[in-house]
């Protein structure tokens, strides 16, 4: 099997890209940029070059692949951007999928996205999805919650930084996967005998909350969070206001998005849609799942430990240098 994958230098496409290649299948990533891909080819796969805003670019990507893995988004609060990306360059890849006969295409979506249709950012990536399910391709769709890797930059980095996080006042509990976990299930759905056409949300026991987050971190850090707390109410009104200038889209944007990461996924059965793809997949989807899910306490733990043997090292070194 031939694996073209698109977004293969993002924090979840680089670990597909590694898995796959570390189970023997044959790798093309889409590239914008070749030099900020040669990790990927050091790894072992060929980079093609090849950018979603133009068509033109897309076809000869697509020679000799039998299946996509669509990894690619933009950020969800650039619209223009997203437009361009995640709706006009996706159909366009799409429809030349159909032509070259793709056999599979592997769409990564947002858990609890559908909640959040009045987002532009989710529109997109709604309506392509109805779009790749009706289209004729083969596919297979799955639905991510919030990555560990986000938790780094939304909060580790602003604590060893002394930045403020700005945070709902919301006690509700929000789900984490690591990008490596979503790698091996991907990988894994190559590999199994029925995968066509399937809905896979990726459920894991990794569920916090943005306090129990910010006490983690600091208790790792040895350092003290600066935190702004704000009602949910107060962040969508903002939004609102943001959202009627032009300028302020992208602030209107990213305070929607705040609203739906820290979305409560307890329990499967709380959301009928994913109750309902749940159920009509699970034998399918108990094959996918991997049993030992990573935790992200222990994924903070590392980082830290990494981080403040740096830090340390660096004024060591700041102590040392010559004053003149």
């Amino acid at each position: 099997m031939s694996i073209l994958i698109i977004g293969a230098t993002g924090t979840v496409g680089r670990q597909v890209a590694k898995q796959a290649l570390a189970e023997g299948f044959k790798v093309k990533c889409l590239v914008r940029n070749l030099r900020k891909g040669s990790f990927l080819k050091e790894w072992g796969a060929d980079l093609v070059y090849g950018d979603l805003s133009i068509k033109q670019s897309l076809p000869k990507a697509l020679k000799g692949t039998t299946c996509i893995i669509d990894a690619s988004t933009t950020r969800p609060y650039g619209f223009l951007t997203a437009e361009a990306v995640d709706w006009i360059g996706k159909n366009d890849l799409l429809d030349i999928a159909k032509k070259a006969r793709i056999k599979k295409y592997i769409f990564l979506s947002i858990l609890g996205g559908h909640q959040k249709d009045q987002i532009p950012f989710m529109q997109l990536k709604l309506r392509f999805e109805k779009n790749l399910v009706s289209s004729g391709v083969g596919y297979t769709i799955f639905y991510l919650p919030n990555l560990f890797q986000g938790v780094i930059s939304q909060y580790a980095v602003s604590i060893l930084d002394q930045q403020t996080i700005v945070v709902p006042s919301s006690e509700r509990r929000a789900m984490y996967i690591d990008a490596q976990d979503i790698a091996n299930s991907i990988v894994k759905s190559l590999t199994l005998p029925v995968g066509k056409n399937r809905r896979i949300p990726l459920i894991t026991n990794e569920r916090w909350t943005p306090k129990e987050i910010i006490d983690t971190c600091q208790k790792l850090s040895g350092q003290e969070a600066k935190i702004f707390y704000g009602r949910n109410f107060i962040l969508q009104l903002f939004a609102s206001l943001f959202k009627l200038f032009k300028w302020s889209w992208s602030i209107s944007e990213q305070l929607s998005f705040v609203d739906l990461k820290n979305k409560n996924y307890a329990s499967v059965s709380e959301n009928d849609f994913v109750e309902e793809i749940y159920m009509s997949n699970q034998d399918f989807i108990n094959k996918v799942n991997t049993s030992n899910y990573n935790n992200l306490e222990l994924f903070l733990k590392e980082y830290f430990s990494v981080m403040l043997k740096k830090l340390k090292e660096l004024n060591i070194k700041k102590s040392e240098k010559p004053i003149f």
